[in-house]
């Protein structure tokens, strides 16, 4: 199972805090793939919207740095 992950760039080079967040829910169902491309297919299609969400969450990033597909643990 896969979910994105989404990574934030931060221009203070002494920030430690949280850089990273992982988009686990949509419209209150979990959001979850089988497959590497089908995650990335959704990330094509939704790539606004999900960068968007990670400058919501870090207001204080200087912009988006990665967004990925990671295995579900």
């Amino acid at each position: 199972m896969y979910l994105i992950l989404i990574t934030m760039f931060f221009s203070d080079p002494i920030y430690t805090g949280k850089d990273s967040i992982l988009i686990e829910r949509y419209n209150g169902k979990p959001l979850v793939f089988n497959t590497l491309e089908s995650c990335y297919d959704w990330v094509e299609k939704d790539f606004i919207n999900i960068k968007n969400f990670g400058e919501f969450a870090f207001p204080e990033a200087v912009s988006l740095k990665a967004i990925d597909c990671v295995t579900q643990e």
